[in-house]
C-alpha cells in the first residue's frame, strides 16, 4: 500500500499507527465495536455506517498491547474486572513475558454459557428502549443486593446508559464468542481470583474449577452476591490485589 499498488486494505493497527500519525496512509474506521484505543478520534466500523461489525477478543488485546508499547510500558501488573477479566486472561496468556501478575476480579467462567433466548431478548431490549433500560433489567446480579439504589440507577443511567447504542449491540452479540478456556494454562504469571460467595457468575466450586487450571493461582472468595465486586468492594478488592502484588515482590 505504501508503494502505491493497492488503494485498501485491513492492517494490524500497531503497525498502521504510525503512518496515520505521519499522513503516509488514511485510517477510514477501526473494526471493533467501540474506538481503537490506539486512535480514539478513528471511528468504528458502525459508526461509519456499516452497523453490526464484529470485535474479534484478539482485537482487543491487540489494542491494548499496542497502548502499553506508546506509553513504553513493557512489563506490569494487570488486573481485569468482569468481562474485562477475559480479555486479561486472553492478554497473559498471548503476551506472557510482559504480564507480571494478574488479578481477576468477578470475571465469567472461560465459555460463558447463557439461557437459551437471553442474549436475543437483551440485544431487543437494547435495540428497542435503550442501553439504559437494559442495564437496569440487569443491575440486581451485577451489583448485588446490598448495592444502594441511587448508586445503581446512577450506574445504569450516567454511567452504562451514555454508551452508543452501536457499541452496546456489538458488545453484547459478541461476548458469547469470547471463549478462553484454552487460554488458562497457557497463562504463566502469578494470578489471583475473586469472586463473591453469592455470585451470580457461579459457585465457588465454580470459579474454582477453572481457577485450578490457571498453573500460579489463588482463589479468593469475599461476602456478597454481587459479581461485580471491583465496584461494590472496592477497597477489599484493592486491599488483597495490592498485598498480592507486594507478596509475589517478595518472593
Amino acid at each position: 500500500m505504501l508503494a502505491g499498488q493497492i488503494q485498501l486494505m485491513f492492517a494490524n493497527i500497531t503497525a498502521a499507527v504510525p503512518h496515520v500519525k505521519t499522513g503516509t496512509m488514511r485510517a477510514i474506521a477501526a473494526s471493533g465495536a467501540a474506538r481503537s484505543l490506539a486512535l480514539p478520534t478513528l471511528p468504528t466500523v458502525a459508526e461509519a455506517g456499516v452497523p453490526g461489525y464484529a470485535w474479534p477478543l484478539d482485537t482487543v488485546v491487540d489494542d491494548f498491547a499496542t497502548l502499553m508499547t506508546q506509553l513504553k510500558i513493557e512489563r506490569f501488573h494487570l488486573v481485569g474486572a468482569k468481562i474485562a477479566g477475559s480479555i486479561a486472561r486472553r492478554f497473559a496468556a498471548r503476551h506472557a513475558g510482559r504480564v507480571m501478575t494478574l488479578t481477576l476480579i468477578g470475571t465469567p467462567p472461560p465459555q460463558r454459557e447463557h439461557k437459551p433466548g437471553v442474549l436475543d431478548a437483551w440485544l431487543k431490549k437494547i435495540n428497542d428502549e435503550g442501553v439504559a433500560s437494559w442495564a437496569h433489567s440487569t443491575m440486581s446480579g451485577r451489583l448485588g443486593s446490598q448495592f444502594p439504589a441511587e448508586g445503581a440507577a446512577w450506574w445504569a443511567n450516567e454511567l452504562m446508559g451514555r454508551t452508543a447504542k452501536s457499541t452496546a449491540l456489538g458488545f453484547v452479540g459478541t461476548i458469547p464468542s469470547w471463549d478462553v478456556a484454552d487460554d488458562l494454562p497457557r497463562i504463566m504469571c502469578p494470578t489471583l481470583v475473586i469472586t463473591t460467595k453469592g455470585s451470580a457468575l457461579g459457585t465457588v466450586e465454580d470459579t474454582r474449577r477453572w481457577q485450578q487450571k490457571i498453573p500460579r493461582s489463588t482463589l479468593l472468595a469475599l461476602p456478597g452476591d454481587s459479581f461485580h465486586a471491583a465496584a461494590t468492594d472496592a477497597e477489599r478488592c484493592a486491599l488483597a490485589t495490592r498485598d498480592f502484588i507486594e507478596a509475589q515482590r517478595k518472593t
